[in-house]
Formats: C-alpha cells, structure tokens, sequence
C-alpha cells in the first residue's frame, strides 16, 4: 500500500514516523519544519491514520514497514534516515529489519525494548486509560478530524496483552545501521 505522504524540502531523505493516532501532518510539526532547510523531510501517515485508510490492521507491524517501503520506493528513494517516536519507532525498528537497505540510520525512541515482568499489569492499566478515551466527546471529535473512519481500532488493539513486538524491539543491537536510541528513561543509547 502507497502511503499518503508529505515532502518538503530537498536533500537527503529523512523520514518522520508520527505516534499512535497522529499524523504525518500533525507531529514531529517543528522538527520538520527545521530539517526542511538541509534535507528532504517526508512524512507519511502511517497505515490507518490520517489520509492512509486501510481495512486490514493484522500483523500491523510488519504491514505498516512494507508498507513505508512500497512508499519509499515508489519515490525512488533508495534509502533514508528514518527517524519516529513510540508508535512510529515500533514502524520503523520493523522497517529495519525487514527492509534493511532503505534505512540509512534510524533514530528512535518511546520504546520499551525488553518485555517488563508486570507486562500484564501495565498494559492491563495503559488499556484502560486508552479505552476511557472512547468515552470522551472533545477527544473523539479531535481524532475524528485527524483520520478516517475506523482509529478506534487502534484502541482496542492495545487490549490483546501480546500487541507490542518485543520480538522485534529486544534485539536492535543487531541492526547494521547506525541508531540512535533514546529510552524512556530519557538517556540516549
């Protein structure tokens, strides 16, 4: 799937991959706009966000990575540093691995690289902060307007204990380009 994507500027490409339910449009706003001087800034909404409507959101992962590859090579972007935050991270640590040739350096972080032992109580919590979202007007109208139907998936995605891919996440050490990986502790890595 070709990701509904905005460029701006030129150079090399440098690739924003926005949080969950948010957009290619409405994060990174200022790190765009100050990169854009030097680089090619490309920022795409990543698959069922914003204008990237998609009906099929299983295996996501590994879907929204090929489909940041399909993107980038249908730009004929031969690679790219790739730079996202939580949601978008998790994208991209995917997209290194699987399609190692179109990421140049990665840069990353709001990533939680080894699963925690009270895993099911912090997800068990975080869902439903998350499901309580549903439940607030002003809040559903803002998502409303930043995507198309169906983003309270996403919502609910994050009620299955195995949605987030520590497989993927706990061996970033393995990864041949350089990264930048900044933990939630806050210190780089």
């Amino acid at each position: 799937m070709i990701l509904h994507t905005e460029v701006v500027g030129e150079g090399e490409p440098l690739v924003f991959l926005h949080t969950g339910l948010q957009t290619g449009r409405t994060d990174f706003e200022e790190q765009q706009e100050y990169f854009s001087s030097k680089y090619q800034v490309v920022s795409p909404d990543l698959r069922g966000h914003g204008k990237s409507s998609a009906d099929d959101l299983n295996d996501y992962y590994n879907q929204a990575a090929d489909d940041l590859a399909d993107t980038l090579r249908s730009m004929e972007l031969s690679s790219a540093h790739v730079a996202g935050c939580s949601f978008g991270a998790l994208v991209a640590i995917i997209l290194a691995k699987s399609h190692p040739e179109l990421v140049r350096t990665l840069t990353i972080s709001g990533v939680t690289p080894l699963k925690p032992e009270n895993w099911e109580t912090l997800n068990e919590k975080e869902s439903k902060f998350r499901m309580n979202l549903l439940k607030d007007e002003e809040t559903c109208a803002y998502f409303d307007s930043l995507h198309e139907e169906g983003w309270q998936r996403f919502i609910h995605m994050g009620q299955d204990e195995g949605w987030y891919p520590f497989e993927a996440t706990r061996s970033i050490q393995d990864l041949d380009m350089t990264v930048l990986f900044f933990d939630r502790g806050g210190s780089g890595t």
